[in-house]
């Protein structure tokens, strides 16, 4: 586990229109081409990673499956899709969101995980519903998903018997365009759902993330760069200068 700095900042976000500076920190997740269903059997995915418009090899495909981005902005962390992250429903099965992990990709993970335990820093509980989110350290075991084996982890352990931090996340839902991403979807019209754990800051920074529901469907993997805490300040400084526009009025 490495040692990490560790800073919090609460940072306002604006998904509809007007969209705060960040930048899209999806990666590939390694697992080929589309699922095995109609309407996009045997794809490749869309976007910089190939996680649009995308679930895993052998999967039902659509848009109630699919994870589509992973956006990083002055310290919050959102996580896009069309996806149901409240209910957990999608085509009738529930398959509630799990945890999301942080920490460090391993070339030599056995092919049925995507992190090692030991690669492990964090993993942060989402409730959506009373929108708020649990930081949790000490890692020391994971649930796997019910399904497609590449997409564990699903849920975390710790030894921790609290958090080490707690946060507010938002969740919006019918978003047109999310951050300016031009993500596409299966049926026309269908709107995009956007997470924002908000004030994520340091304990994601030059990190790798990775995000699934119960059966790993599909998984979101991502990278926030060594530049993640001067996002961060790039985001309170904007912020800061808006303040002071409105004042100068």
């Amino acid at each position: 586990m490495r040692i990490k700095r560790v800073m919090l900042a609460a940072v306002g976000l604006a998904v509809g229109t007007g969209f705060a500076l960040g930048i899209e920190v999806t990666v590939y997740d390694g697992q080929g081409l589309n699922g095995a269903t109609a309407p996009w059997a045997g794809q490749a995915g869309l976007g910089v990673a190939n996680e649009d418009n995308e679930t895993e090899p052998g999967t039902y495909t659509g848009d109630a499956w699919d994870l589509e981005a992973l956006w990083w902005s002055g310290g919050n962390l959102s996580v896009v899709g069309t996806y149901d992250f409240l209910t957990g429903m999608a085509d009738g099965h529930d398959v509630p969101i799990g945890d999301l992990f942080i920490g460090e990709f391993n070339p030599n993970s056995p092919p049925d995980a995507c992190m090692l335990l030991g690669d492990m820093d964090y993993y942060v509980t989402l409730n959506i519903a009373a929108r708020t989110y649990n930081v949790w350290a000490n890692v020391n075991g994971y649930t796997a998903v019910s399904d497609i084996s590449p997409s564990t982890p699903w849920k975390g352990a710790s030894s921790d018997s609290v958090p080490v931090a707690t946060g507010v996340l938002d969740y919006l839902t019918g978003v047109a365009d999310p951050f300016g991403l031009g993500l596409q979807t299966a049926v026309p019209g269908v709107r995009h759902n956007v997470v924002t754990l908000v004030g994520l800051g340091d304990y994601a920074a030059n990190s790798d993330l990775h995000l699934t529901y119960k059966c790993g469907n599909d998984e979101i993997d991502g990278h926030v760069p060594d530049g993640g805490l001067s996002l961060m300040l790039l985001g309170l400084g904007v912020t800061g200068l808006a303040a002071v526009r409105r004042r100068t009025r």
